[in-house]
């Protein structure tokens, strides 16, 4: 990402996670497990990744690390 795209990441950071707080609760959790399961071992790279729940989610899904280049996330 260029610099000016992390810059407004960064300026919005704690908006769009207020905003985003309770997608999970929200969002049917079947999903994401499909999403996982069709994944077949595949890595996802995950960019404006937001706070990085679903990284968390992934990362826990098949053990492997995530990057965020936004130091507000």
């Amino acid at each position: 990402m260029d610099e000016k795209t992390i810059n407004t990441y960064n300026q919005k950071a704690e908006e769009y996670k207020i905003e985003t707080d309770d997608f999970w609760t929200r969002f049917p959790s079947e999903f994401i497990g499909k999403f996982i399961n069709a994944l077949k071992g595949a890595t996802v790279l995950d960019i404006g990744s937001g706070p990085g729940r679903d990284a968390e989610i992934f990362k826990k899904s098949n053990g492997r690390a995530y990057i965020e280049v936004v130091e507000a996330f």
